[in-house]
């Protein structure tokens, strides 16, 4: 094992920690060739906590990117931040289960889920889904639709997917207002 503490001058926030990185006997912590070299970074509990890239640019810069990680007790993602400083988090509730997802504190995702911890409701940046499951629990429909439009834009989807329905027509799917998908059984 072998411990090392590495300082990245070039990420937004000064990253300074030690950390342990793995032999290639357990798993793959560097790779490298002539113009690139890439490591992986893990806590004690063999979390990933961070990623770091070095390239050597044909014209003879050079570029340095490190992605660092949080994780809860759990070894739960909680938080990435990106080489521009960009945050992206994951809220969770007990069982690990994402509830939502941000950018920068930006809600991307957001969902809601049944006693048995089945997504039925997906909010995403103005599109909604919902999904039903049959007494067994398999997956049966999906409605999806932008929130700000009528739900009479909708469109159908039937046999996994392979149609669509709208009207009578029968067509490819594509990016509608809405779609329903209703799964074969």
């Amino acid at each position: 094992m072998q411990w090392l503490s590495e300082t990245f001058l070039l990420s937004p926030a000064l990253f300074s920690s030690p950390v342990r990185c793995l032999s290639h006997e357990k798993i793959l912590a560097n790779q490298a060739n002539e113009n690139s070299e890439t490591r992986f970074y893990f806590d004690d509990a063999d979390n990933l906590i961070a990623e770091s890239q070095q390239h050597q640019l044909p014209n003879g810069h050079q570029l340095s990117a490190v992605t660092r990680h949080t994780h809860d007790a759990l070894g739960n993602r909680e938080s990435s931040t990106l080489p521009d400083g960009q945050q992206i988090s994951w809220l969770r509730y007990g069982s690990g289960h994402v509830l939502s997802m941000a950018l920068d504190n930006e809600e991307l995702l957001g969902s809601e889920r049944d006693d048995l911890h089945r997504e039925v409701r997906r909010h995403q940046r103005g599109r909604e889904t919902t999904s039903q499951y049959d007494p067994v629990g398999r997956l049966i429909a999906q409605h999806s639709q932008l929130q700000q439009r009528s739900s009479s834009q909708g469109a159908t989807v039937q046999g996994a997917g392979c149609r669509v329905q709208q009207g009578k027509a029968i067509r490819r799917p594509s990016n509608t207002a809405g779609s329903t998908r209703t799964m074969a059984c």
